[in-house]
């Protein structure tokens, strides 16, 4: 893997670092998950959605939570994983980070 890939790995890290940081304070702040990754720029968690590097798009791969015992309301956006089908220095593939 080149400099250039291992510089992208850390801003995956710190990228999707970010968004999980927002998604937390989401549910801090209103005790559910978000709807979605545009709900966080909307509700003011980010300014906007970051860019992938691998993909160079705002393509992140939403993770649902799991579903609240007895609630009605969809489980939300707990986490986030690269979209890219490209491999780490470990092997592992980004959408799996």
């Amino acid at each position: 893997m080149s400099k250039a890939s291992t510089s992208k790995s850390v801003v995956v890290i710190g990228g999707t670092g970010g968004l999980g940081r927002a998604i937390a304070q989401y549910y801090a702040d209103k005790g559910r998950y978000p709807g979605s990754l545009q709900a966080l720029v909307e509700d003011g968690y980010l300014r906007r959605l970051p860019y992938d590097p691998f993909t160079q798009q705002q393509d992140w791969v939403e993770v649902p939570a799991e579903p609240e015992p007895d609630s009605q309301e969809p489980p939300g956006i707990y986490d986030v994983h690269s979209a890219s089908d490209q491999q780490s220095l470990s092997g592992a593939l980004y959408s799996e980070w």
